[in-house]
């Protein structure tokens, strides 16, 4: 994935876990995109008009939508618990000395 994504060679220390995230959210999306593309293409069979001539006023009677996006709020959660947040942690823990660090002052 990541020479299709032709992402750069990593320049720091913590762009191994920052690229990772992208791959993951990357596969993600194109899991999603399948999914939701299947579900358009069997709703558009599964509810034509020539297999459905009158309307049904019932509505929906199973929560499979329901779950499928609790299931993807759920992966989300887990992308940003899992990944995110450590990514950032680590990032904002490891400051260096002001001595030791580059010191950029900016006048507006």
């Amino acid at each position: 994935m990541r020479e299709f994504l032709q992402m750069p060679v990593g320049a720091s220390a913590h762009s191994g876990q920052i690229d990772q995230m992208t791959i993951l959210t990357h596969w993600l999306m194109a899991l999603l995109f399948i999914g939701w593309g299947a579900f358009f293409v069997f709703t558009l069979i599964r509810f034509r008009s020539g297999a459905n001539p009158k309307a049904n006023y019932s509505g929906v009677k199973s929560h499979f939508a329901s779950y499928i996006e609790w299931a993807v709020a759920a992966i989300e959660l887990v992308l940003i618990v899992v990944f995110a947040i450590p990514a950032w942690a680590a990032r904002v823990d490891a400051f260096p000395q002001e001595s030791e660090a580059t010191v950029v002052r900016i006048v507006a």
